[in-house]
């Protein structure tokens, strides 16, 4: 298990938590409505791999304050962003089958070009994806969302991709498939019981996501310490908090026997902030984050 602060590297002091992970904003990357410069579908195409490699080293980098251009650690890269002038044009990998095939070709056409940008600028880091892929709903592998969602993806890696434009992962190490806890005891109990579910679809499905030439990518799965879904009646909550007699094992514990099961080779905790304490949506609680990691172990 490591920690994934946003956009540095996890380093607060007085907590013994590995590190070494950090996710990259998409406004560093150019990614689609992330900046004024690529709020529009036109101005995302247009950005140049140039730009991109500048902006990470010229802003990125500096702003990061532990992240070097020789780092070994691993970097995920934000890509969810929605075009300004028109809000069904999507960057975010959960998006793509909802494209014509044209519109998923420039997708895949701009994920590559920042994907190169960012292993020009940082050629011994490990390269990974945000939400490649992201479960739908309770995690049924019959939800026609979710079939369609991994059915484009899976055509992305391949050579064909979309109108000749593919091979959307060759230039990562790895997949970061999302799993951050959506549900809590105060939601239907078919949502609050559907962790494990959620689990096994997401890493079945992701595991079929390939490089071109049929190669398969770790994977290194996140997870978060709170609920993260804005329809959740417990919303925003610390997992500890949550009004249940084991609020951990009802959630990462339901998850991590699927880890093992699919072999899943790196947990990463999503803290946001850099802090040492555990993140509660906007801001830290005082409760330690070193907690969560110390209980995660015991079930990985």
């Amino acid at each position: 298990m490591k920690v994934s602060a946003q956009d540095e590297f996890y380093s607060a002091r007085g907590c013994r938590v590995p590190g070494s992970v950090c996710t990259i904003s998409g406004r560093y990357l150019y990614d689609l409505g992330a900046t004024g410069l690529s709020s529009t579908w036109a101005q995302y195409q247009a950005i140049t791999q140039t730009q991109v490699e500048d902006h990470l080293r010229n802003d990125f980098i500096p702003d990061s304050g532990n992240v070097s251009a020789n780092t070994r650690g691993t970097l995920i890269l934000d890509f969810e962003g929605d075009a300004s002038d028109d809000s069904s044009l999507k960057s975010h990998p959960k998006d793509l089958h909802t494209l014509s095939d044209a519109n998923k070709a420039i997708v895949i056409a701009q994920w590559k070009k920042r994907i190169a940008a960012a292993r020009a600028v940082f050629p011994y880091a490990k390269l990974s994806m945000y939400g490649v892929a992201t479960p739908q709903t309770r995690g049924d592998p019959a939800n026609t969302t979710w079939i369609d969602r991994i059915a484009a993806l899976v055509q992305a890696g391949t050579v064909a991709g979309y109108n000749s434009v593919g091979a959307a992962f060759d230039g990562l190490d790895g997949l970061s498939p999302n799993l951050y806890n959506r549900y809590g005891p105060n939601d239907v109990s078919l949502n609050w019981n559907s962790y494990d579910d959620q689990a096994d679809t997401c890493l079945t499905g992701t595991r079929t996501i390939l490089k071109s030439n049929g190669a398969s990518l770790p994977m290194w799965v996140l997870i978060n310490t709170y609920i993260a879904n804005g329809g959740s009646a417990d919303n925003d909550l610390l997992l500890f908090d949550l009004a249940t007699p084991d609020p951990l094992g009802s959630t990462w514990g339901m998850m991590f026997p699927k880890f093992r099961d699919h072999g899943v080779e790196e947990v990463h905790v999503w803290n946001g902030i850099n802090s040492r304490f555990a993140r509660n949506g906007p801001g830290a609680t005082t409760t330690p984050l070193a907690w969560f990691i110390h209980a995660g172990r015991g079930w990985g």
